[in-house]
């Protein structure tokens, strides 16, 4: 009875242990002379990759998401925007760009950014794994 108590115990905090992970990846650089380039990576279901791109107010990003399954989205936050990690796993607060919010599985979007800065691209899986290519344009 106390081996099988044990076993439970163990089988309960390798459940509670995970929690979900962002990989804050690379700042996106373009080739002197271009305004595009397209990324590609995965994501475990649960987790995000968050893309960090500099823009300036009045310019347009396009960006575009392909994956196999169909099943990797989106979400753009502007300049100011927060990482927020809790037992729960990470979080992000800030304003997103019209169409790229929490919730809104976006999967192209062409926005004008409103301000100058840093902004965010959070990438994740709708359902399962996702391998994904983002293709990334601002003008």
């Amino acid at each position: 009875m106390k081996r099988i108590l044990a076993l439970a115990a163990v089988g309960l905090c390798l459940a509670v242990g995970g929690s979900a992970h962002a990989a804050l990846k690379p700042e996106v650089r373009f080739v002197k002379g271009t305004t595009s380039t397209t990324l590609k990576s995965a994501v475990v279901r649960g987790d995000n990759d968050v893309w960090r791109v500099a823009g300036k107010a009045g310019q347009t990003i396009k960006l575009d998401i392909a994956a196999p399954e169909n099943n990797a989205v989106f979400q753009v936050y502007a300049p100011g925007a927060r990482m927020g990690h809790d037992e729960v796993g990470w979080s992000f607060a800030g304003k997103t760009l019209p169409g790229a919010g929490e919730g809104q599985d976006a999967r192209h979007i062409v926005a004008k950014m409103p301000t100058n800065g840093m902004y965010l691209i959070v990438v994740g899986a709708t359902r399962g794994n996702a391998a994904y290519t983002l293709a990334i344009s601002i003008r």
